[in-house]
């Protein structure tokens, strides 16, 4: 795809999305499958719940510029399939946060700081909401993967794809080539304008002197009214 160019925004949120999702899973699977003291599962679960529900403003915001930036950039033919992958994560992840919030039957709690009643008391909605995040919570699992595999390939074979989403490559807002006017002419163009400087000093009369100059035009005329 030709976005070359992230803005910092874009980076900054691609990086903590990353971070919050990676151990979200990796501690949520920790706790399903492994057998932890209740404290532990406590201290994990409620970390868990505080850094996904501070988490959902700033994913909002970046799928606002998700969308402001492939209304710029139009994929190539050979990079459907990655934008495919890419946009079907933004649309699980917007699942999981959207069913973790639905699914809680007691307050939620962000690091103690604040606190939001249930939104659902139905215990059949709940039910619901908890096996939709579950099964959605999976798939985001499996595309992760998919995109962590897809990114060691795209580094092995020479692509660096990671060298585009650090800050140094980043810039402050999204900008076309300016010299793509000059790069876009035709040939027609530059063909007139070589072949009208070839004829106003071509190399052989470039090197003469002023003074054989003025000669050779006497000489031509002389000869012309002979």
């Amino acid at each position: 795809m030709s976005h070359s160019k992230y803005t910092r925004a874009q980076v900054a949120l691609h990086w903590l999305s990353a971070f919050i999702i990676l151990w979200s899973l990796c501690a949520g699977t920790y706790v399903v499958l492994f057998n932890i003291s209740p404290g532990m599962k406590s201290i994990l679960t409620g970390l868990n719940i505080s850094m996904t529900t501070l988490f959902i403003p700033f994913f909002l915001l970046r799928a606002v510029l998700r969308v402001n930036h492939l209304r710029q950039y139009t994929p190539g033919p050979g990079e459907l399939l990655a934008t495919f992958v890419h946009n079907l994560i933004y649309l699980i992840t917007a699942m999981v946060l959207l069913t973790g919030v639905l699914m809680m039957d007691r307050p939620i709690s962000v690091f103690g700081v604040l606190s939001f009643p249930p939104l659902i008391t139905s215990p059949q909605l709940l039910r619901g909401f908890h096996s939709a995040h579950e099964q959605s919570t999976g798939i985001l699992g499996g595309l992760v993967l998919l995109h962590l595999l897809a990114v060691v390939k795209h580094e092995l074979s020479g692509n660096r794809i990671l060298r585009r989403m650090s800050f140094q490559a980043s810039v402050g807002k999204p900008q076309l080539h300016a010299s793509e006017g000059v790069t876009r002419q035709p040939a027609s163009d530059h063909g007139a304008m070589l072949t009208s400087s070839a004829a106003v000093s071509s190399p052989a009369t470039a090197r003469l002197p002023i003074p054989t100059l003025a000669a050779d035009v006497r000489r031509r005329r002389h000869l012309r009214r002979r």
